[in-house]
């Protein structure tokens, strides 16, 4: 058990001086009084001495300095959790050879088609001819023509639609159709345009005679030339 103190330091050290300075007093009073006197003096010297020694034995003793209280363990890192793994994709099944949406309105793929199977035009403009020789170019694109031509004739009846020869001077009145001619250069003011003639243009004047499936209900699957594989 802790003992606590009955004063402060400064009062306890005021009493101590009082009573040094009433002990000492009483002690002065002693030695200077007759003999009639020292009793009387002595008994103030004693009770002098007494206080002193009540104050002594008043002062408190040393107050145990309480343990300090043991550290509390440091709270221990919270570990992130282990992240959750993906889950698994399915596999995909592999993709058809082609598109298998089908087209209402295949005319113009069937024309397409004509155009591969007799002049072979997907062939030759698909293919990167950059670094191919100029001879071997020309010698391919006559076999091209010929073929692209048969197909676009059995389809369209086409005239040029200008009777000039190109580079020839020709003059465009007031009223001209402006879908058959583009102008070029510098345009201002109103016609007649003079000008020279680039290009002769086309028209076609007939009905076109596009392909048509067997069954008019059949959709066109979009496959325009099949791949061809040779067996052995």
């Amino acid at each position: 058990m802790s003992m606590r103190s009955s004063g402060s330091p400064v009062s306890t050290v005021l009493s101590l001086t009082a009573s040094a300075l009433s002990a000492g007093l009483g002690l002065w009073l002693w030695q200077q009084a007759d003999d009639p006197l020292r009793g009387a003096s002595f008994s103030a010297f004693a009770i002098s001495v007494l206080a002193v020694t009540s104050v002594f034995l008043r002062r408190p003793s040393a107050v145990p300095t309480p343990p300090l209280p043991a550290p509390s363990p440091a709270p221990e890192a919270t570990r992130p959790a282990p992240p959750v793994p993906p889950a698994p994709i399915p596999a995909q099944p592999a993709p058809p050879c082609f598109d298998p949406i089908l087209i209402a309105d295949g005319g113009a793929l069937r024309l397409l088609a004509k155009l591969q199977e007799q002049g072979r035009l997907l062939d030759f403009a698909m293919e990167d001819i950059r670094t191919v020789p100029d001879a071997q170019v020309a010698a391919v694109a006559r076999v091209v023509h010929t073929g692209c031509r048969a197909a676009l004739q059995s389809a369209f009846t086409l005239q040029p639609l200008h009777s000039a020869e190109e580079g020839a001077a020709v003059t465009l009145a007031p009223g001209f159709d402006p879908e058959a001619y583009r102008l070029l250069g510098r345009v201002a003011g109103e016609p007649p345009f003079t000008g020279k003639l680039l290009h002769r243009g086309w028209r076609n004047t007939a009905a076109v005679k596009l392909p048509h499936a067997s069954d008019p209900t059949q959709a066109h699957s979009g496959i325009v030339a099949p791949a061809e594989i040779e067996l052995r």
